[in-house]
């Protein structure tokens, strides 16, 4: 399962909210203006370091709020694959990648 957990932190409409994904198919349903395109627009951030919706990813953030943050964590090719992503009002946009052994216990 590539992707099995999505952190989202001060994004858009979403203060704390983590998704977990299981195998096979997953479906995001909700009423309008509940956050499903948001959920797509920050794995685009996470991703690809933009947004598909506003031409700075700094208008992502919480209204209220002085940064965002977009982590998840997977498994590719038998290793665990962490990303994530912070961006704030004062600095400019930070991503981290890593990708390493998962630990057989």
């Amino acid at each position: 399962m590539p992707l099995q957990r999505l952190h989202l932190k001060n994004f858009r409409l979403f203060q704390d909210k983590t998704f977990t994904f299981s195998d096979g198919i997953n479906i995001i349903l909700g009423e309008n203006g509940s956050g499903k395109t948001t959920v797509l627009e920050s794995l685009n951030v996470l991703l690809t370091g933009n947004s598909f919706r506003a031409k700075e990813t700094k208008e992502c953030i919480n209204s209220d709020k002085e940064f965002y943050r977009v982590s998840a964590k997977g498994v590719i090719n038998d290793k665990n694959l962490n990303l994530v992503v912070e961006n704030s009002h004062n600095k400019r946009l930070f991503s981290k990648r890593m990708l390493g052994e998962i630990s057989v216990k």
